[in-house]
Parts: structure tokens; sequence; C-alpha cells
């Protein structure tokens, strides 16, 4: 019988502004190419280790593997276990490893929507947390910013996040914090909001409410548009009360995890990797 594992997906939004899908396909090209690395965390870094583009369901896509390994200094001191002598390269003038290996390789899946500026990923070898570390320092490259401009990235954070902080019976503190949404991910209401912010040239939007009264903060539907905007584009944190019990929920603890079982031995995981994501992109993003 074959044995089936779990894909689970969590989503990047990477914004630059003025943008087009073109834009966003060069500047990952331009990554790839010039095999630009980005720190992760502590001696974990990671690049962009493949890089494909095709069409799915006339959607432009670009797939590949991420490659997380770790980035150690080989001109510090190594140890050989089998007689404890120590090696200083500093002093041999050679490094016991290339510097060109690189070991504890992971590779982590990831699907990129040009259109809808998402990147979708593995997020069973790798946090959301993480991954947005690595693109932020990935994109954060001298010669990315200088050709694109600054980037914008944030973890796309669950509808029940909101719905969440929404639920505390009695709201006293409510943090709204984003970054200039792209004009096509809004509407209705959160569309007059992104064009506000886009009109007056605000590129970082903060919104902080208290209240000393009994029944709390009731956010409007103004507020709830701003919360639904950050949920994309920032974080939203809250902090009330249910009686005499404290409660504090962020978005940030919300990211998206969208799990999926499929057969290795049966099915292409980098195939079954795009039909599930170009599924996640028509439930959340229409």
């Amino acid at each position: 019988m074959a044995q089936h594992r779990t894909m689970q997906l969590s989503i990047l939004n990477i914004k630059i502004h003025p943008h087009t899908p073109d834009l966003y396909h060069q500047m990952f090209k331009t990554a790839f190419s010039r095999r630009l690395v980005g720190k992760i965390r502590g001696v974990d870094s990671g690049m962009i280790g493949s890089f494909r583009e095709d069409q799915f369901e006339e959607k432009g896509v670009l797939f590949g593997y991420i490659f997380k390994f770790l980035n150690i200094n080989p001109h510090e001191k190594w140890l050989n276990l089998s007689n404890f002598e120590t090696i200083d390269p500093l002093e041999t003038g050679e490094l016991p490893v290339p510097d060109t290996l690189k070991p504890n390789l992971r590779q982590i899946g990831y699907v990129f929507y040009p259109e809808r500026h998402r990147l979708l990923f593995d997020s069973t070898l790798i946090t959301p947390g993480s991954a947005l570390n690595f693109f932020k320092r990935l994109f954060g490259d001298q010669s990315i910013v200088s050709q694109f401009g600054p980037v914008d990235i944030n973890i796309e954070a669950t509808h029940e996040a909101i719905a969440r902080i929404l639920s505390i019976p009695q709201i006293k503190k409510l943090v709204i914090k984003f970054t200039r949404p792209n004009n096509d991910d809004t509407a209705g209401l959160e569309g007059a909001i992104q064009a506000r912010i886009e009109g007056q040239n605000i590129k970082r939007f903060q919104q902080e409410a208290s209240t000393d009264e009994a029944e709390g903060i009731v956010p409007d539907a103004e507020t709830k548009a701003l919360m639904n905007v950050a949920r994309s584009n920032g974080s939203v944190f809250a902090m009330g009360y249910d009686g005499d019990e404290k409660i504090e929920h962020s978005t940030i603890d919300h990211p998206i995890k969208e799990r999926m079982l499929y057969y290795p031995d049966l099915e292409n995981k980098t195939q079954t990797m795009i039909n599930f994501s170009i599924s996640l992109i028509k439930k959340f993003f229409g």
C-alpha cells in the first residue's frame, strides 16, 4: 500500500512599488542568476537553488527549490575528532573543506505567482518566520534594491486570526500596522483605504487605540477593513479581557498553514505542489 505524506504550504506577500508581473519575474531571476545568499538565522542561510517558469491555467508561474544550508566560517579553527588535534586554516593556509561546499542541505519547494505577487512554500521544512527573514535579506541585497527598489514582504495570516481578535469580549487595546498594499489587492472599503494611503504617499501605517470603557473597543467597518489590510500587509495585535482573564491575540501567531496528503510513489511532488498552490490562490485571492 502506497504511503502518504503531508504537504503544508504557507504564503508570503512580496511587494515592490510600482510593480508589474515582469518586474517580479526579473527580480527572482536576478537573485537566482547572481547566486545571492540570504541569512535565515544563526548559521543557517539560503539561496534560490532552482528556478523554472511555466504556464498553468493561463497564469505565469515561477517555481523551484530554496536551498537551505549551514553557512559556517571555514577560516575558524576546526577539530579533528579522530585525534583531538586543532586545525587552524590561518596557520596551515588550507581549508579542511572547500568554501564552495555547504553542509546540512534542505531543499524547500516554492511556487511564485507574479500577477498576485504571492509566494507559496513548503512550511514543513522552514517556518513562515524563517522564510520571511530569508527573503527580506535576499531581496534586501543592494544589487536587488538598486535595480528594483525596496521590497516589502509580509506573512499572510489566516482570516480566523482576525475573527479571533474580534471575538475578545472586551478589547482594551488594538494595534494595526501595515506597509502600503498594492492596488490590485484591495476592493470596496479596503480599496478606498489603499487609495487614501497611496494618495498621501504613506509607506507605513500604524494605528493604536485603547480604552478604559467597560464595553471595550467596538471596531466599526473602517477599522475592520484596516485589520483585513494588515492581515496581508502587516500585523494586528489586540489585548483584552473575558471577565477577569487577560487575552492577547496577534495575527503574527496565525500564519496560513494549509495541508494536504499526497503519495510520493504515485505523484510528482512538484506538480502536486503547483496544483495545490493554484487551489490556494483561488481560495484566498480569487
